[in-house]
């Protein structure tokens, strides 16, 4: 395990977390982000590690989706402001569940499915790269 790019990815996550709950990245807009990092997270597992690149790109993406809603659960409140829509799909569903609550129950699958992605991304960048 490279504990450097992991504790990049881990800060990245509070900070993409951060800017998501403040506004300062629009709904409109997160996917890119999102997929960025997994060009980003590819292409730095490819130029750091000799092997274990599924592995590292599971383990990358997980810590940074999950750290991504634990930081969008601790500033609930702002997030809350921010994304009105989200509450009210969420209020749909049932007005006794905590949003929080929900953002983390429903953040640790999506997490599971892009960590999967991530690690697919990055091996099959690395696959890609030594055909050509």
């Amino acid at each position: 395990m490279n504990s450097k790019l992991l504790i990049n990815t881990a800060l990245f996550g509070v900070v993409f977390g951060a800017l998501n709950s403040f506004g300062i990245i629009s709904e409109n807009y997160e996917w890119i982000f999102w997929f960025g990092f997994l060009i980003f997270c590819a292409f730095m597992l490819k130029r750091k590690l000799k092997k274990d690149f599924l592995i590292q790109g599971i383990v990358m993406g997980f810590v940074f989706s999950v750290l991504v809603y634990v930081t969008q659960s601790l500033l609930i409140e702002n997030y809350c402001i921010v994304h009105p829509d989200y509450v009210k799909q969420v209020r749909e569903l049932s007005s006794t569940i905590s949003i929080s609550g929900y953002m983390m129950f429903s953040g640790l699958i999506i997490s599971a499915i892009y960590a999967v992605a991530a690690g697919a991304f990055s091996l099959g960048l690395v696959k890609f790269s030594k055909r050509n």
